[in-house]
């Protein structure tokens, strides 16, 4: 059978005579949209697997770190980029939970990276309480996915400090705080 030159390189699905049955066509009209459906979910599968497969090896990579780095600072900052890479974040913070001289448990902001923006940092306190986001998750151990930062349902009862915002000109968009 010779195809018309505009089909070079096309995969050919079916061919039809000149007279076909309205049925038959339908037929063969929805095979050919479910086969491209299987095709499309197969090239998505795909690409989910070689992004786990990814993922795993960077967690074989950091786990590797883990058992060997011994320099408290530079392990909490790869912690930290690791993070951000599998969640392919622009930026991260993160806190650690210790206890005040008074024997209460708090938040140490100890780490934050920001690909975007450059400023100073300290360290600083939070409590543990349901006011702010990382409070809120050291207090329940629940993880928060904020599609944006400064749209918070009412539900939650934190809101969102926006002075790093307001100070750098950031824009701190989604947001996936985990314990």
């Amino acid at each position: 059978l010779d195809l018309p030159a505009e089909a070079s390189g096309v995969t050919v699905f079916s061919f039809l005579t000149d007279s076909v049955p309205a049925a038959a066509l339908y037929r063969v009209i929805d095979a050919a949209f479910e086969s491209l459906s299987f095709a499309q979910r197969q090239t998505r599968l795909e690409d989910e697997l070689r992004r786990a497969r990814s993922e795993i090896d960077q967690l074989n990579e950091t786990g590797i770190a883990l058992s060997t780095q011994r320099d408290r600072e530079s392990l909490l900052n790869l912690i930290l980029q690791r993070s951000r890479e599998v969640t392919q974040s622009d930026a991260g913070s993160l806190y650690l939970v210790e206890e005040s001289s008074q024997g209460a448990r708090q938040l140490r902001f100890k780490i934050t990276q920001n690909d975007s923006v450059q400023f100073s940092f300290s360290e600083s306190i939070l409590p543990i309480d349901s006011l702010s986001i990382a409070g809120y998750v050291a207090l329940t151990g629940e993880e928060v996915h904020l599609a944006d930062a400064y749209q918070i349902p009412p539900s939650f009862p934190f809101t969102f400090n926006r002075k790093f915002d307001e100070e750098t000109g950031y824009r701190c968009k989604s947001m996936l705080a985990v314990a």
